[in-house]
């Protein structure tokens, strides 16, 4: 018998190595000191960062507030109401359980979580980057024992709009073998 989904393994990322970390931290001080020379050269370039500073604050706070009047209309729902959207023989509950606990990442607000359906689109209802996704999929894949190789062959590959497609796609990649 499988284990129920509520025992679903928590995602462990791969440890950083040493170069890694290196290459980092000079990337970051490489574009510190850029926008440092930048600013003292050109104030104007100062007012420029704020300006793209305001302009992404407001940003977060529609997407927020978006998030917030969604959340207000499915008070009543919740992972079980996500669940009854698939076809439980068709799809593996391991996967049901790790795209919608992967999503309430991207969906939190001030009033708590929103509510995911699997008709739900990244975009225009989430309000999530599809190149999130990218991120995403190797997190899912691997608490659910699924694979993150041949992804083009999958019939869902270039498809995933909704939530309910980034379960399918997943559900079609073969089992990692171990």
């Amino acid at each position: 018998m499988k284990t129920p989904s509520r025992f679903l393994p928590a995602y462990v990322p791969e440890p950083v190595t040493n170069r890694e970390k290196v290459v980092g931290y000079g990337f970051v001080l490489l574009i510190a000191g850029g926008l440092g020379y930048g600013i003292w050269n050109r104030p104007v370039f100062l007012a420029l960062l704020a300006g793209l500073a305001c302009v992404g604050v407001f940003q977060n706070w529609q997407r927020k507030r978006a998030l917030q009047k969604l959340a207000a209309l499915r008070t009543t729902e919740s992972i079980c109401t996500f669940a009854r959207g698939f076809d439980r023989k068709a799809v593996d509950a391991w996967i049901i359980r790790a795209v919608h606990q992967e999503l309430q990442v991207y969906v939190k607000h001030s009033g708590g979580l929103c509510p995911i359906r699997a008709m739900d689109r990244f975009e225009e209802d989430l309000h999530i980057d599809p190149e999130e996704m990218d991120e995403l999929l190797p997190v899912i894949a691997q608490r659910t024992g699924r694979s993150t190789d041949n992804t083009e062959s999958n019939p869902y590959f270039g498809k995933v709009s909704t939530v309910g497609d980034l379960v399918h796609f997943v559900n079609c990649q073969p089992r990692a073998s171990t």
